[in-house]
């Protein structure tokens, strides 16, 4: 699997999954934009990034290289208490913690997520949530 076949599929799954569950036709719809946007206008929103990171050869014959990254989510909310962001963090963990996602016959890996303690600036508070994944090539 080449890096931008890994992207394509865990970016799909990503937004399948937020779709779910905040997209604009939900009770409970929250902006989602990718790494470089910002959400304009929005009470409440989270930026999604694929973070790569390392590259290791698995066999003797360096056939099989093993790549692992992070999946990055900000969350940005109200500054006024923090439940609300807690929720978003079990959202994010929800649709992207401990899954296999499966692309041509072929599978990415995410582990546990790992949440930071809400930054507060006053006019947000924002949370990242990271996961790491794998995948061969």
């Amino acid at each position: 699997m080449t890096e931008e076949d890994a992207n394509e599929a865990i970016s799909q799954h990503w937004n399948t999954g937020w779709i779910a569950a905040h997209g604009p036709l939900t009770a409970d719809p929250v902006t989602a934009v990718v790494e470089g946007d910002l959400a304009e206008s929005a009470a409440e929103w989270v930026r999604f990034a694929i973070i790569p990171s390392v590259s290791s050869i698995q066999t003797l014959d360096a056939q099989q290289r093993q790549r692992t990254g992070f999946l990055a989510v900000q969350i940005f909310t109200s500054p006024i208490g923090t439940r609300r962001s807690s929720e978003l963090v079990d959202d994010v963990r929800v649709i992207l913690e401990a899954q296999t996602i499966v692309s041509s016959g072929e599978c990415i890996w995410t582990m546990a997520a790992s949440a930071a303690p809400g930054i507060a600036d006053g006019a947000w508070i924002m949370r990242v949530v990271t996961v790491p994944f794998r995948w061969y090539a």
